[in-house]
């Protein structure tokens, strides 16, 4: 988070999922990503890769409308090791034919391991060093499932997801320790295959 928001420039991933079903109203899965920081013109640029790994519960509330998941994450990129738990809700209509749906979450970024880098732009003289913060911070999103297969237990889908996160911590680099307000635009698109009934 740091890196990508201190570039001020865009980032390229990809992500794989593991979901098992246990009951008929709970899954639990496992995310690991990988997304490169492009653009952004620093004197000596870190390493721009931002790798990460999430496991969590999803709760069905109301069948077919709404549900919760509950995850806890962790990564690392040039700026140290990362944990995040998050907390949210799911909001939608589930259907065999297009399935739009809301989603909105709280969670935090605690940092384990702190590498203070030097992310002064090319051409600058003064160095602008800068340490990964604790934050929290909100996500909203929206996004639509398309089913493919029988309708009534399709065999896959393809999904588009667009959120928005808001995080606020405290910068020690910052004078007097300012709190800091950062923000992340993403755009998903991706394809679920069932691999077994």
């Amino acid at each position: 988070q740091l890196l990508e928001a201190a570039l001020l420039r865009a980032g390229v991933g990809a992500s794989a999922e593991v979901r098992h079903g246990l009951t008929d109203r709970i899954d639990v899965a496992t995310t690991a990503s990988a997304t490169v920081v492009v653009g952004g013109d620093l004197d000596d640029p870190p390493h721009r890769g931002v790798y990460s790994a999430r496991a969590f519960a999803h709760v069905v509330l109301v069948p077919r409308i709404l549900s919760l998941q509950a995850g806890l994450g962790g990564g690392a990129s040039a700026a140290g090791g990362y944990l995040s738990p998050d907390l949210g809700l799911i909001l939608g209509y589930e259907n065999d034919a297009f399935v739009p749906y809301l989603h909105g979450a709280t969670f935090s970024s605690i940092p384990l391991t702190e590498r203070r880098l030097d992310l002064r732009f090319d051409g600058d003289t003064d160095p602008d060093f800068q340490t990964a913060f604790a934050s929290i911070g909100f996500r909203f999103g929206v996004g639509a499932r398309i089913p493919i297969g029988p309708g009534v237990d399709p065999d896959g889908s393809l999904f588009f997801e667009w959120s928005a996160s808001w995080f606020q911590g405290t910068d020690r680099d910052e004078p007097s320790d300012s709190d800091v307000e950062r923000s992340v635009v993403t755009a998903a698109v991706g394809y679920r295959q069932r691999l077994a009934r």
